[in-house]
């Protein structure tokens, strides 16, 4: 049996996840709510996991201009954003179901 040790590359890009994560929920963020900025869309009747679901969409457009050539895509920075609105897009998902229980 295979040990379950992961990839430490994969690990690393947890862990940016995670240094991005905080940094923006201290800039967008509130005492009352780490994803304030996201949730602030229910105000206009747009539930936040659409929102983040479009802020998603917007990183995934940033990747497919870099797939047909574009030299102006921060890869990184758009695939980090990326997976963090799919997950804050999960959590919103997770809160709403909850909700409704």
């Amino acid at each position: 049996m295979k040990s379950a040790i992961g990839s430490n590359e994969w690990l690393g890009v947890l862990e940016e996840l995670r240094t991005l994560h905080l940094k923006k929920t201290n800039d967008y963020g509130s005492d009352q709510s780490a994803f304030a900025n996201v949730e602030a869309s229910s105000l206009c009747g747009v539930e936040p996991w659409r929102r983040a679901l479009c802020d998603a969409s917007d990183c995934l457009v940033r990747m497919q201009q870099f797939a047909v050539g574009s030299k102006d895509v921060d890869t990184d920075n758009a695939l980090l954003d990326l997976a963090n609105w799919a997950m804050i897009c999960l959590v919103q998902l997770r809160r709403e179901a909850n909700d409704k229980r």
